[in-house]
């Protein structure tokens, strides 16, 4: 018996944002360093009994669903207008983008292709829209980010599209500085920022698949775990109304020509939670802060005209 060509590894994964929504894209552009890549598609299947009946005796199809979720390690920004919505460019080489929330969000087509022995079994998921995007970096660790997307149609092919890697390193820690309070902190140990633009597909009667999307304003969370050295953020929790802050964290790889900046506004202090170290022993003190942030923003400095 002849043994069967399997689907193997590399995968590729690509994109490109669509000129009109829901209509294909040609998905050229290289999206970063993709580490993992969870597409599913769903029928939705509805099973059907009958008094009397101990089996089920009928099936329907229910509602299609296509979703791709991905952890990319980041070494660019363009991707992440489709989560935003709005840019605004300035300079000229190295440029500024400042991306800013707006409605309704662009979609892209994202294609997820693998070898299929000597071929591909590509699929291009169609009309996405980014429904969550979080930002997350750690001690030793690479600035990471969580991307969920929803589509509206998914197509098939048997030949991936060639896009062109981006090899720049991701943004590391030691890039990074992180700002609360308009004062730089030195002893921030890692941040979470989850944007949830709350992105919903709606199915209507006659068609199974999504043909519209239901796009509500975002939620921003910020979490931010420092080393305890005193009561400075403590004091601005406790206030009466608690102290508006604003902040920001800001990688660097080269200083005007090449940062990534997560930008956050009009924020209290909803828990600040200076613990002491788990280990009897003793050590540093962990302060954890909770940031209900107002909106967020990204401003990215490269050499793209614009995204």
């Amino acid at each position: 018996m002849a043994l069967a060509e399997v689907m193997n590894t590399p995968a590729y994964i690509s994109w490109a944002e669509e000129s009109t929504p829901g209509v294909e894209e040609s998905p050229v552009n290289w999206l970063g360093k993709v580490q993992s890549v969870d597409p599913t598609q769903r029928n939705n299947i509805q099973r059907h009994r009958h008094l009397g009946a101990l089996t089920f005796v009928s099936w329907t199809p229910g509602k299609k669903e296509a979703l791709v979720s991905m952890k990319v390690k980041v070494n660019e920004g363009r991707i992440f207008l489709m989560a935003y919505g709005a840019e605004a460019v300035e300079g000229s080489d190295p440029y500024t983008h400042t991306l800013s929330v707006a409605r309704p969000l662009p979609t892209l087509t994202l294609e997820v292709a693998a070898i299929e022995g000597v071929a591909f079994f590509a699929r291009r998921f169609i009309g996405c829209k980014v429904q969550k995007v979080g930002f997350s970096a750690d001690l030793s660790g690479v600035l990471m980010a969580d991307i969920d997307l929803i589509a509206a149609t998914v197509a098939k092919y048997a030949t991936k599209t060639s896009s062109t890697p981006n090899l720049a390193k991701p943004y590391n820690f030691d890039q990074l500085v992180l700002t609360l309070n308009s004062s730089p902190i030195a002893r921030a140990r890692n941040f979470e920022h989850t944007l949830d633009n709350g992105i919903e597909g709606l199915n209507h009667l006659g068609t199974r698949t999504v043909n519209a999307y239901s796009e509500p304003g975002p939620l921003d969370d910020v979490t931010v775990a420092l080393t305890g050295t005193d009561d400075t953020f403590y004091d601005l929790f406790d206030a009466d109304p608690p102290t508006e802050i604003d902040g920001d964290v800001n990688f660097t790889r080269t200083a005007t020509s090449d940062e990534f900046q997560i930008k956050w506004y009009d924020s209290p202090l909803d828990e600040a939670n200076p613990k002491p170290p788990a280990d009897v022993r003793g050590g540093a003190w962990l302060e954890n802060l909770t940031l209900p942030i107002a909106h967020s923003e990204l401003v990215i400095i490269d050499d793209v005209a614009t995204y």
